[in-house]
């Protein structure tokens, strides 16, 4: 917890960064759009957080900009429960120029409630944007960072290009590692011609790994649902959009579209991680990201 003993002096801006405009960018809706793909990209964050959208996103980066605050220098205290004693240690810092304080000092503190978010001025040999990006992801509750400094750094007019250029890497990685990027667009093994069900009138979920028919006679091949899409109440079938290649998508009518049986409408569950999984000997579920649902659109 914050050491109370410590006067807290706000301060409105740090460096040539100005509080208002970074609480103005952080509110952007072109900032949401850049961290929820950023977040998705991040294979180890996309597959281990259940639950996340991008509403749930902006919602919670508008509440960090509301609360965020600069500070001079923020000290801390550990207290061990639940006698609540302070074991908090008053040595000299590692941090080269901190030197020795009253207590524990810290770049950033986020409190439970994560209604008080404080921000430090960092030492001169670390980025005031990647201490903000740490207290972001922290917010955001991910198990594994993603890289935010450079979109807070970037002008608001560079935010596609920034999230482009770093997303290669990711791209990369899956597909350098037999990622499922591979799969769109091939066709469906024989194994999981097996596993395939027709319900033209259920909805799909974004991310969720589907099979579908170019045309009448063709081979199945694996696509890729972008988004969560449902049937306008009364639709016989609709169209929705199905990732067909890495990077293109095309509106197919439901009847070209094949779920496996690993999914169900009841509970949405893909087959996204279960391919990948059953080809390295495993079988494995994963349930897909939640995000808003569009109706699909009339045939």
């Amino acid at each position: 917890e914050l050491d109370q003993q410590q006067p807290i002096e706000y301060v409105d801006q740090i460096g040539l960064v100005s509080l208002r405009l970074l609480k103005d960018k952080i509110q952007n809706e072109e900032f949401h759009v850049a961290v929820w793909a950023m977040f998705n990209s991040s294979k180890n964050c996309a597959d281990t957080v259940n639950g996340f959208s991008q509403e749930l996103i902006s919602d919670s980066l508008n509440s960090l900009a509301e609360n965020l605050k600069f500070v001079h220098s923020i000290y801390t205290r550990f207290l061990l429960l639940p006698k609540l004693l302070d074991i908090t240690r008053s040595t000299e810092s590692h941090v080269p120029g901190w030197g020795h304080g009253p207590g524990h000092r810290a770049l950033h503190f986020v409190s439970r409630s994560k209604t008080v978010i404080l921000v430090a001025e960092p030492p001169s040999f670390l980025s005031l944007f990647d201490t903000i990006a740490v207290a972001i992801n922290e917010v955001l509750g991910v198990p594994n960072s993603i890289l935010i400094g450079p979109l807070l750094a970037a002008p608001e007019s560079s935010l596609m290009a920034i999230l482009h250029t770093l997303k290669l890497g990711y791209e990369k990685e899956k597909i350098d590692y037999g990622g499922s990027e591979q799969l769109l667009g091939k066709e469906v093994t024989p194994q999981d011609t097996l596993q395939v069900q027709f319900h033209p009138l259920r909805p799909f979920y974004t991310g969720e790994f589907v099979a579908y028919r170019p045309q009448e006679h063709e081979k199945l091949r694996y696509g890729r649902v972008p988004e969560n899409t449902r049937p306008s109440a009364g639709q016989a079938l609709y169209r929705l959009l199905v990732e067909t290649r890495p990077g293109e998508t095309q509106s197919l009518l439901s009847s070209q579209i094949f779920s496996f049986k690993s999914v169900s409408a009841a509970d949405g569950s893909t087959n996204f991680e279960r391919i990948q999984m059953r080809k390295a000997g495993v079988t494995q579920g994963q349930t897909p990201q939640m995000g808003p649902e569009k109706t699909g659109s009339t045939v």
